[in-house]
């Protein structure tokens, strides 16, 4: 079963890219922003 990803806008602007894994039990967040890197 392959990777979910989702892509939604954060509060701050921001894309943030939400990645399921493959057993669909962690969420992995990937911040990805124009501005800069948070984790």
């Amino acid at each position: 079963m392959p990777l979910l990803s989702k892509y939604e806008m954060g509060m701050d602007g921001s894309l943030s890219e939400y990645m399921w894994d493959k057993k669909g039990k962690d969420f992995v967040v990937v911040a990805v922003q124009g501005w800069g890197r948070w984790c």
